[in-house]
């Protein structure tokens, strides 16, 4: 993420940082950049992230991230829109030096969303049995430029 100053006045929905409890990838996907309302989920943790429309919004930078898992870009650095919503249980990652490395990078991105957006807002469903997931498929070593 390019650093970007946040905006004085936001109008927040109603439901802003309120419990969206364990969800689907389909309801999630109603958060998306347009609506007031945006929800953005990281292994598994939905984060509220409707107090940056200037990222997430329909005219932001970030704007295809808003209602989408966005773990495995995160993960593989493969950080285009068509790598949203991919499921995998990462805990099959092999080899182990990697696996490690990775969940370095990603549980990174996970404490910059809980600094920058506060404690998540709800779970992602399909984390909640996350050992019956496939293996993810081996990537190559590129730099995420997220």
């Amino acid at each position: 993420h390019r650093p970007i100053p946040r905006p004085e006045h936001v109008e927040l929905p109603a439901d802003y940082k309120q419990s969206v409890g364990t969800i689907s990838a389909a309801e999630l996907a109603t958060y998306n950049a347009d609506n007031k309302r945006l929800l953005i989920s990281v292994h598994g943790d939905v984060f509220d992230v409707s107090d940056r429309p200037d990222k997430y919004g329909s005219d932001g930078p970030y704007h295809s991230m808003a209602g989408h898992d966005i773990t495995w870009a995160l993960w593989s650095g493969y950080d285009d829109e068509q790598e949203w919503d991919k499921y995998f249980d990462l805990h099959q990652a092999r080899p182990k030096e990697e696996r490690d490395r990775r969940f370095q990078g990603l549980m990174s991105w996970w404490a910059f969303y809980e600094q920058e957006y506060g404690s998540p807002v709800g779970r992602l469903e399909a984390y909640e049995r996350e050992w019956e997931l496939p293996a993810p498929p081996p990537v190559q070593d590129l730099c995420s430029v997220m």
